[in-house]
């Protein structure tokens, strides 16, 4: 609960909320609509997934030669 602490405080506009703070709105104390859930997350994940598609030759190698691996 301290992750929502901080936003609820100081963030009043529903624009700039976070995205633990956006999610925890589909979820009730009676009622929880999954599929919102659900797709918030997915859509909240698919900027990282991008980016990993695009740079992973480069993730791949900069763990390879910058001593993960000897």
């Amino acid at each position: 609960m301290e992750r929502f602490f901080f936003p609820l405080i100081f963030i009043f506009d529903d624009r700039y909320k976070t995205v633990p703070l956006a999610i925890s709105v589909f979820v009730g104390q009676f009622r929880t609509d999954w599929g919102l859930v659900f797709a918030s997350l997915a859509i909240s994940m698919a900027p990282i997934l991008i980016m990993y598609c695009l740079l992973a030759r480069q993730i791949r190698e900069g763990v390879g030669t910058g001593g993960g691996m000897k």
